[in-house]
């Protein structure tokens, strides 16, 4: 077995028993930390100037991701078993299942809980009755196991870490300036852009391996996955799994049965969960092979 397998197998092991690390250790905060010293410097820049900060902002994210990786690698020379430590520290760090899983179960703790719900999506969830604030936590959980999980683990098939390191950077950018409003129009165009074009193939495969799954879900991605670029595909692909109506007010739905509720969320979480572990073992048996074929060509 190759040692970039071991690193992936702990990592996620990590990730399953452990959860995320203290913030102020965790390499996702630095990036928030560095995108807000930065932001400071823009108020509202519009036009030209708007979009060379956001340039500006992935090259210093992608730099200082650069660096990380370049460091821990160095560590291979020292210490192995700290060079082990850390290279799983950061890959983990970088991929949050157990997160989403948690975050989603709290907000169905002894029915569902509006603040919670609001934690995990971006929409106003005040007005929303139980039947949509179910529906927003399974289109989290289908829209965020594409970037929580699946997306980070191919740029570490591609890449290695400093490929899943720099998708964290700019997927964390677009978090926090990715926004079409009057702050950030221009600011988080290039940014919103590049996450898009990043995720465009994970979100696809995502949707693809919950096919593989739930074959019956295959008229309902057909019908509704443009709702969205990226997120109508697993988003779609999962409703049609769990056969329930999902529905952003004024934004799109996608009615593939029945109303959700929290029984909903929690067959969502399964469904995730599967996923997941379906493309951790794809990504494991394409490392195996390339690896027998004598062409993976990234290595640690």
């Amino acid at each position: 077995m190759r040692l970039e397998i071991l690193l992936l197998i702990l990592a996620f092991l990590w990730d399953r028993a452990l959860g995320e690390p203290p913030h102020y250790i965790h390499p996702v905060v630095w990036y928030g930390k560095i995108i807000e010293r930065m932001e400071r410097r823009y108020v509202n820049p519009d036009g030209i100037s708007g979009i060379i900060g956001g340039i500006l902002f992935l090259l210093v994210l992608f730099l200082f991701s650069l660096i990380i990786a370049f460091f821990v690698e160095k560590l291979k020379d020292i210490s192995i078993p700290l060079f082990i430590l850390l290279y799983t520290y950061f890959l983990k760090s970088t991929f949050s299942m157990r997160s989403l899983e948690e975050h989603a179960l709290e907000s169905i703790s002894g029915g569902i809980q509006r603040d919670k719900v609001a934690m995990m999506v971006s929409r106003d969830v005040s007005e929303l009755g139980k039947t949509h604030l179910s529906s927003a936590v399974i289109e989290s959980l289908g829209d965020n196991i594409v970037d929580g999980f699946v997306a980070p683990l191919f740029y570490f098939l591609l890449f290695g870490l400093p490929g899943t390191l720099v998708y964290r950077a700019i997927n964390t950018l677009d978090a926090m300036i990715g926004y079409r409003n009057e702050k950030y129009e221009w600011l988080g165009k290039v940014p919103a852009r590049t996450d898009d074009i990043l995720n465009f193939i994970p979100a696809r495969i995502s949707a693809i391996i919950i096919l593989i799954l739930y074959p019956h879900a295959l008229r309902c991605f057909k019908k509704f996955r443009s709702v969205k670029l990226n997120a109508g595909n697993p988003m779609s692909a999962l409703a049609g799994a769990l056969k329930v109506k999902l529905e952003k007010k004024g934004h799109y739905s996608i009615p593939c049965g029945k109303n959700p509720d929290e029984n909903d969320v929690l067959n969502a979480i399964k469904v995730v969960r599967i996923t997941g572990i379906a493309y951790l073992i794809l990504t494991i048996s394409i490392m195996l092979l390339m690896d027998f074929n004598g062409i993976w060509v990234f290595q640690v």
